[in-house]
This record gives C-alpha cells, sequence and structure tokens, in this order.
C-alpha cells in the first residue's frame, strides 16, 4: 500500500475499510467524501487536514438504482474539435469498475477556490484506494468503518 499512498504522510491517520458490495453508488460516495474532508470528527476545521484513508473493498460490486445502468453518460473531451466522448455507465464499469465510485465521490467534495489546494480534494485520488480480491489476503486497515 505504500506505493499507492507515496507522497502522503500518514501519520495520525485512520485507515477506513468499506465494505461497497451491494451499496448504492451516491450514497455511498457522500458517506466517503464525508470522510475524506475528516467532517465526521470532533476536530473538524476547513482549514485543516484530518481527513482519514478510505480503502474500499468490492468496489466492483456497486449498483445504481433505476435505469443508471443505461442512461447516466460519463463524458470526456479529447482536446481536439468535436472530441467530446461519452459512454455509459455500463460501458465505464467494463473499462475500470473503481472509476465510477471514484469520480462519484470527487463530485461530491466541495467545489470553492481551495478546490485544487484544500487538502481533501487534492488528496482525494491518494486518500481513496480501492482492494482487489488477491490483496485483501494481506494486512487489515485499522477500522471498518461501515458496510
Amino acid at each position: 500500500m505504500s506505493k499507492v499512498l507515496k507522497g502522503v504522510d500518514t501519520a495520525g491517520l485512520k485507515f477506513r475499510l468499506v465494505d461497497a458490495k451491494e451499496q448504492v453508488v451516491g450514497r455511498l460516495a457522500a458517506q466517503l467524501s464525508v470522510i475524506l474532508q475528516g467532517k465526521d470528527k470532533v476536530q473538524f476545521a476547513p482549514h485543516l487536514d484530518i481527513g482519514d484513508v478510505v480503502v474500499v473493498k468490492n468496489a466492483q460490486h456497486v449498483v445504481f438504482t433505476g435505469k443508471k445502468w443505461k442512461q447516466k453518460l460519463y463524458r470526456h473531451h479529447t482536446g481536439f474539435p468535436g472530441g467530446l466522448k461519452e459512454r455509459s455507465a455500463r460501458l465505464q464499469f467494463e473499462k475500470d469498475p473503481t472509476e465510477i465510485l471514484r469520480k462519484a465521490v470527487y463530485g461530491m467534495l466541495p467545489k470553492n477556490k481551495l478546490r485544487d489546494v484544500c487538502p481533501a480534494a487534492s488528496k482525494a485520488v491518494s486518500l481513496l484506494t480501492f482492494l482487489s480480491a488477491p490483496a485483501l489476503q494481506g494486512p487489515r486497515p485499522q477500522a471498518t468503518y461501515f458496510s
């Protein structure tokens, strides 16, 4: 896990283990963003970096409600004229199952002038890690937050 969190000072951080099996993407992302920002702690202050490291297992088993697998679109631009590309949630899931949850969590972080320098937003990609089945045999994170 040290390669995943390279360049992040983990002193004083808890590792929160979250089981995403059969969890709805939006509701899970809302809970994860609160942990990454540190808003679940008593000593929360917007200018302090007190968010914890979130380790998500079974991220490939998340679910959407309704018809979102077909209707929800993920868009990106290639940078060339007419280069707007879009994928349905099903195709995005087939390409990378963890990217759906990562984008949902990033979208729930605060959108303000400090987003690039905000500790939670800038390190969200580093602090939100995903475990696959072979990686679950190693040492366990300290605390299970919810499942």
